[in-house]
């Protein structure tokens, strides 16, 4: 019987390489234990045709271009979760050893990488449970959330955009049989090493009545062979008809089979410190006043606007993944157990100097003196306005804030520390 459970779902993606060029297929490097509500799906980017005489409704919806839309969360997420995801979803990265293991620096990407696509594209592969497997050629990060809560763990969600170029581990095959047979011969062997194994390969068995309507058959068994022989009800009668059959082939393609999951460890609040009104000099950030206990909640949002489109040479799919006009949105959440932040920042006192917000989250060591750590710095921050409330009976504070890029200052910047050597590398 196939596993239906969410829980036994798959997802892996080429974390170390990004794809060549755009609709081509790179080598999924790495599992991810994500939560059960990642994953992607195709639109079949039909067009309705409207506004045609002889008809109110559209009377026909043809395939334009197709694409695929989906998420990747991770309510528990470890430095390497945020390398992927900021990697892909800010465009530039620079790695370089630190003792037993690496240090990846990633800021946003100017300008396009190339002409089909303005940020790197990765490949991702998908396991439902044990009903059936996809691959999607050139992913995006077009949304990017990061929040650190208080009493929480951190944690990311990303929303993607792909251009459509997929692939499954379904196939179905249609042949020319008497009505009267019991064993259908399919074009290649079956998945599985056992006879329960390989029926559950099976999907479905159809056959066209003299009607022209689709008559569901029962499976019954197949054997090892390849090409496999299906047995099945027959439906009874006489005469040819045509027969339809879905099911996963033998496994034969290096995609199906899933990598491990690199051991890494979640990162919690806890391990968490923020400081706000420091400068950044170039490479670290010198000062600032530290907000760790009144720090309710701070949320990072990142928003490419990902425009896909259909172009010459790419029948059935987007040829065109360019971004829009990148835009930020830092909101910080505290106790206001002291004067405003536009006091502490001169920002109520007519000034309006940028200053910086450094989150450093350090988990546990993977090598001697070395552990895995997250650094996420806005060197020039804004503030757009600071809103006090109440949380129960304590007062609040929040803070929206604008991150600015400066003349060779990015407007953010992403530091992980990790074993691991390259992320979305050529």
């Amino acid at each position: 019987m196939r596993n239906a459970l969410a829980t036994k779902n798959l997802v892996a993606v080429s974390a170390a390489r990004r794809e060549a060029v755009l609709n081509a297929w790179q080598e999924c490097d790495r599992a991810l234990l994500c939560s059960l509500e990642s994953g992607l799906d195709l639109s079949p980017g039909r067009e309705p045709a409207r506004g045609q005489v002889g008809f109110e409704e559209p009377a026909e919806a043809p395939r334009a271009c197709q694409t695929a839309r989906g998420v990747l969360a991770f309510e528990r997420a470890q430095p390497q979760h945020f390398a992927i995801l900021a990697a892909y979803g800010l465009g530039e990265v620079v790695s370089e050893a630190l003792g037993a293991g690496f240090r990846h620096t990633i800021t946003p990407l100017s300008g396009d990488l190339d002409a089909g696509r303005s940020n790197p594209s990765f490949t991702l592969a998908q396991a439902w449970a044990g009903v059936m497997k996809r691959r999607f050629a050139s992913c995006f990060v077009d949304r990017l959330t990061a929040t650190f809560s208080r009493g929480e763990w951190c944690s990311l969600k990303a929303a993607l955009v792909a251009t459509g170029r997929a692939e499954s581990n379904l196939a179905e095959d249609e042949l020319v049989a008497d009505r009267s047979t019991s064993t259908l011969t399919l074009s290649q062997a079956v998945q599985g090493g056992t006879p329960e194994e390989r029926l559950a390969s099976v999907h479905r068995v159809r056959a066209e009545l003299s009607t022209g309507e689709w008559h569901d058959v029962e499976a019954v068994s197949a054997s090892g062979d390849d090409p496999a022989r299906v047995t099945i009800s027959a439906p009874g009668g006489s005469g040819e008809c045509r027969w339809r059959v879905l099911y996963a082939p033998r496994e034969t393609e290096p995609w199906l089979s899933f990598p491990q999951p690199v051991a890494e460890s979640p990162l919690h609040i806890s391990q968490v410190s923020l400081s706000v009104g420091g400068r950044w000099d170039g490479a670290e950030v010198r000062g600032g006043r530290a907000l760790n206990a009144e720090l309710r909640r701070l949320d990072w949002a990142l928003d490419n606007h990902f425009e896909l489109s259909a172009a010459a040479g790419c029948p059935g799919y987007a040829g065109l993944a360019l971004r829009g006009r990148r835009e930020q949105k830092l909101t910080l959440t505290r106790d206001m157990r002291c004067g405003s932040l536009q006091h502490a920042l001169g920002h109520a006192l007519g000034t309006d100097e940028p200053f910086c917000l450094q989150v450093i989250a350090e988990g546990a060591e993977f090598a001697p003196g070395l552990g895995f750590r997250v650094e996420l710095i806005w060197p020039r921050l804004v503030l757009l306005a600071c809103t006090p409330g109440a949380k129960g009976v304590r007062l609040t504070e929040e803070a929206a804030c604008l991150p600015l890029e400066g003349e060779g200052v990015p407007s953010v910047i992403c530091r992980v520390t990790n074993a691991q050597a390259a992320y979305a590398g050529e």
